[in-house]
């Protein structure tokens, strides 16, 4: 777990270039080797291949480029698309729900200043 926090750290301090590409691969490196030597080889998953290149890829453009909110807006359309009745037009019914979402997350308030009601009850 301290070589995984280890790499967040070191991709979060990529903002402010406070690391270089070697650092990033050797920790990256590093904690593949620890969880093969926990877990074993055949536990890996894909993800842990394309770690390996992300030292590779930053020295290359100089930059990582955050996914989180792509992630974030995959769960959205995974969540409206999973029970769907109509498959008739699966397609279609799927980008109507997606974009109803879209649209009434957009009418909501970013915050709720000075409303304390709805802080207690967050």
């Amino acid at each position: 777990m301290i070589a995984v926090l280890e790499i967040v750290l070191l991709c979060n301090a990529i903002k402010f270039g406070s690391t270089t590409s070697d650092e990033l691969h050797a920790a990256i490196t590093a904690h593949f080797q620890l969880f093969v030597d926990a877990y074993g080889r055949d536990k890996a998953k894909p993800k842990h291949h394309y770690g390996l290149h992300l030292g590779r890829m930053l020295a290359w453009f100089g930059v990582l480029v955050g996914t989180l909110t792509h992630e974030r807006k995959h769960r959205v359309i995974k969540r409206n698309t999973r029970n769907r009745d109509n498959l008739r037009n699966w397609n279609l019914g799927s980008l109507e729900e997606v974009t109803v979402h879209q649209l009434s997350e957009l009418g909501r308030q970013f915050l709720h200043t000075g409303d304390y009601k709805y802080i207690e009850t967050c």
